[in-house]
């Protein structure tokens, strides 16, 4: 057993900083046991590390045990402890707090009574226990909503990490650089937070050597996470499988938490993908880790509803409806801070009843959603929230009803997407020329589906830029039923309209341009590794297509 008197600190620090947990751990857990048995001055100090090596592999549970040891025994030392070693005790004891979110007000309390100190000891100065108190704090800002605070924060800490560090890359940078992506993220300022993104993992992957490293998996996981968000799918697979292999090595003799995490979310992009094999896979892998954690009801809830989606579309309807009403159960308690998880499971289960023509049981759910979200009433999810619950009005031929909730769907997602194109909108469009087809209003009719037909068409040629393969086959598969009712509703009502049938044959051309690209690009795939000799050929045509459906779309 190593002896305490043979830690040299400065190596457990460099392991640390260099990513190297395991090794730090198995020299820091020994030592710890052997200064405990010799009454050691050296245990808060290592008891202080071990709280950062837990905090590193996600075993919070101990990361606690060992701050509020190190606490105590600095609280009640003779002489008094110095007041920079209890600093860092406030500060390991807020950060374990903050990120298990289960005590924000301890975080709090604790993280600033640890900036107050060293606001004083070092008055002005750029020191490292100082920008690690700042981040905390601007994170604290962060998950209270309070954007423009958390960022001028993170903004002075980025500022004095590089004054420490100069150009060396480092894990503190790239931390920061990471928080300030997800503050981004949740301000909902997308592009800065991709930035922000890419840059912490070029400068972990350095700083690390291309170690893993739980916090690099964390950040890959956030952008691929981001890319969903955009519909930038192209890069998604790989930033997950990354993010997944990274925590695999980790975590690979243990159940825990980080692991499960990203296999739910996989699966859930999977899903997505119509990958559902490699979905119920990784579904499957979830459920048995989860065996062997303690899950809280929120996140059993979130893995009933996520799967509960997967049933649903590999057309497995009673298992998929047990799901979804599981997923509501465990969080019908009525607690403030599960209503828009509840909302969203509500919604969910609405939508599978509505698509297995159950109105009266999809409209229930429905007003539900409605009744327990929280939030702004000017946003996507808003929309989709009252713009489901139209549909049912529709069906239920209650017209007057669902045009005043597709009108407002239409206006906030009008408002939102004012200068890039999105599929929803389209859909709004369409939903009111829907509804004016059968209030005898045609060619109202025809203007909404007109504009739904050119939003869709610029929606998929944004898309296919960042889009893969399998993702832009269902894009055109779910684009398809709003091409057709258009040329109905041309066919029947205005074939004697010269710019309705322009229209009609620009959005048959550009369909087919597509469909060409698309194959060209499966064709690639398929034959560019089996016929080398072909691969020069198989780039032209590719390039060609890609010409082609630029000219159609600037045409149009």
């Amino acid at each position: 057993m190593a002896s305490w008197s043979s830690v040299d600190f400065d190596s457990l620090q460099k392991a640390y900083d260099e990513g190297n947990t395991r090794s730090a751990l198995t020299v820091a857990v020994p030592a710890l046991d052997r200064a405990r048995s010799e009454s050691s001055e050296h245990v808060a100090p290592l008891l202080d590390m071990l709280v950062n090596l837990c905090i590193d592999m996600c075993d919070l549970e101990n990361a606690l045990k060992y701050a509020k040891e190190s606490l105590e025994i600095r609280e009640t030392a003779t002489p008094k402890t110095d007041r920079q070693s209890l600093a860092t005790n406030y500060h390991n004891l807020g950060e374990v707090y903050r990120i298990k979110s289960n005590n924000k007000e301890d975080a709090k309390n604790y993280i600033s009574k640890a900036l107050e100190i060293r606001e004083d000891i070092f008055q002005g100065k750029d020191y490292q226990d100082l920008a690690l108190s700042l981040n905390s704090l601007a994170a604290i800002h962060e998950e209270e909503g309070e954007y423009e605070d958390a960022k001028e924060i993170y903004d002075r800490t980025l500022k004095m990490w590089k004054s420490i560090y100069g150009e060396t890359p480092n894990r503190y940078l790239a931390t920061t650089l990471s928080d300030l992506g997800y503050l981004y993220e949740s301000w909902n300022k997308l592009d800065e937070a991709v930035e922000k993104y890419e840059e912490a993992i070029a400068i972990f992957d350095k700083a690390f050597a291309l170690k893993p490293h739980d916090f690099l998996a964390v950040c890959l996981s956030n952008l691929a996470g981001l890319y969903r968000k955009k519909k930038k799918w192209r890069g998604v697979e790989a930033l997950y499988n990354r993010s997944l292999a990274i925590r695999e090595e980790l975590f690979s003799n243990s159940s825990n938490f980080s692991l499960y995490q990203i296999c739910l979310n996989f699966a859930s992009f999977c899903r997505d993908q119509g990958q559902f094999t490699k979905s119920q896979q990784l579904f499957e892998k979830a459920l048995k880790l989860r065996e062997s954690l303690s899950i809280e009801k929120e996140e059993e809830a979130i893995f009933n509803n996520n799967y509960a989606k997967l049933l649903q579309a590999q057309g497995k309807y009673r298992e998929s409806e047990k799901y979804y009403q599981k997923a509501i159960k465990l969080l019908d308690s009525g607690l403030e801070r599960d209503r828009n998880n509840l909302a969203r499971f509500h919604n969910n289960l609405g939508e599978f009843y509505f698509e297995s023509r159950k109105l009266d049981k999809a409209l229930f759910h429905y007003n539900r959603a409605e009744d327990l979200y929280k939030g702004n009433d000017d946003t996507n999810y808003f929309a989709q929230l009252i713009g489901n619950k139209a549909d049912v009005l529709f069906e239920r031929k209650e017209f007057v009803a669902a045009e005043l909730l597709f009108n407002q769907a239409f206006k906030i997602r009008d408002s939102l997407f004012q200068d890039c194109p999105n599929n929803d909108l389209a859909t709004s469009h369409y939903n009111l020329a829907k509804l004016y087809v059968v209030t005898d209003r045609l060619d109202l009719a025809l203007d909404r589906m007109m504009k739904a037909i050119a939003v869709q068409n610029s929606w998929l040629h944004d898309s296919f830029t960042y889009s893969t393969e399998s993702q832009r086959m269902l894009y055109v598969k779910q684009a398809q039923p709003m091409l057709a009712r258009f040329l109905s509703l041309v066919c029947q009502f205005h074939h004697n309209n010269y710019d309705a049938l322009t229209a009609a044959f620009g959005a048959i051309l550009q369909r087919k341009a597509i469909a060409t690209e698309i194959a060209a690009t499966f064709n690639y795939a398929m034959y560019g590794d089996r016929y080398p000799e072909l691969r020069q050929q198989f780039n032209l045509l590719l390039s060609l297509n890609e010409q082609l459906g630029m000219l159609i779309a600037i045409d149009m």
